[in-house]
């Protein structure tokens, strides 16, 4: 565990302009993606931290794109990466694409009745390398894993394809 932690303290990306790699936090309403980015802040940090609003409901908690740091509890220092976390697959009917491509802002307020586009002045039209996602993590309630429905389950292969086709 502590060779891990360790590897991960000291992780160095080999793209100079891009000090921090982002991670994307994908998964349905209440899958745990909040709740994975304080599991790992408590870690880091040596005791239980609960900075991301999380919890269990028919409505996602998160209603922003959020960019959280983790800092290390050691010597307070941030760790080399960002986790970006998202509203629930369910009911975000903004694309994906836009927070894979770095054009949503941190604290974006989703509404997925009227998704952020060009035109609004917070979308980013040509955002740096390191405001892109880097990585993107599945989460998913290992209870619930097998009552996905094909609805869902077409929502994450077209995720999957975005991120494949991002490096092209």
């Amino acid at each position: 565990r502590n060779e891990l932690l360790e590897e991960i303290r000291n992780y160095k990306t080999l793209t100079e302009s891009v000090e921090e790699p982002r991670i994307l936090l994908v998964g349905q309403i209440t899958a745990g993606k909040s709740s994975f980015f304080n599991s790992l802040n408590s870690v880091f940090r040596g005791h239980v931290m609960l900075q991301a609003a999380s919890g269990y409901g028919d409505t996602s908690v998160s209603k922003q794109y959020r960019t959280y740091t983790v800092l290390d509890g050691k010597d307070g220092r941030k760790l080399p990466f960002i986790l970006c976390d998202t509203m629930g697959l369910e009911s975000n009917q903004q694309t994906k694409k836009d927070n894979n491509k770095g054009h949503v802002p941190h604290m974006n307020e989703f509404n997925p009745k009227a998704p952020i586009t060009r035109n609004d002045r917070r979308y980013r039209e040509d955002p740096r390398l390191a405001d892109k996602v880097h990585c993107v993590v599945y989460v998913f309630d290992a209870n619930t894993v097998s009552l996905l429905n094909q609805n869902q389950l077409k929502k994450f292969k077209s995720i999957r394809a975005e991120v494949n086709n991002m490096g092209e």
